[in-house]
């Protein structure tokens, strides 16, 4: 069941909705979701990144900052190093600042953002949770090991992870059959 009104999962993106909706979406809302995407963050744990936290190649999300409340380091894919090199992020404090008690961006203001592009994209359902999903999914497609997926989400076991997968019953016997067939061919 997609996403309305806080109720369900957010929809998981296709490769191509994601560039169509990051092409309808304003900076620095487009990089927050990018990061969050390739990062497989949540929104609140990027709008609290600091420059800090950008070593090198290297994200840390830290402890303070995450649902498990562990630090999680997560290496930067080149598509997202190419467009955090692009642009003019803070040398010192939050990397998205904002004039609210928080001192950064809120949650609300991007998820306002990522609304209005996907309707102008014609995809229902996508909230700012839907990054994560999209990303976690699509690894998964991918043939990316389940555990190695799990350590860049930073979900705490395989149970909390697999609920994040849109993984539907004749894809799951579709990747069986595939599996099987370069084994036994």
């Amino acid at each position: 069941m997609a996403k309305s009104n806080r109720f369900g999962k957010a929809t998981v993106m296709t490769p191509d909705q994601l560039g169509q909706l990051w092409d309808e979406m304003n900076e620095p809302y487009r990089l927050i979701s990018q990061i969050a995407y390739f990062t497989a963050a949540r929104i609140g744990e990027v709008l609290q990144l600091e420059a800090r936290d950008l070593r090198g190649e290297t994200l840390v999300y830290r402890a303070v900052t995450t649902k498990m409340k562990k630090t999680r380091e997560v290496e930067v894919p080149v598509q997202l190093r190419s467009l955090l090199v692009q642009a003019d992020l803070p040398k010192h404090g939050y990397l998205f600042p904002g004039s609210g008690k928080t001192g950064h961006l809120t949650s609300r203001a991007v998820e306002t953002a990522v609304k209005d592009a996907a309707a102008l994209i014609g995809v229902d359902g996508v909230s700012t949770h839907s990054f994560r999903r999209s990303m976690a999914t699509h690894l998964h497609l991918a043939g990316m090991p389940l555990r190695a997926i799990q350590r860049i989400t930073g979900h705490a076991t395989l149970a909390a992870l697999e609920q994040y997968l849109d993984i539907e019953r004749k894809e799951a016997s579709q990747q069986h059959q595939a599996v099987l067939d370069r084994l036994f061919s």
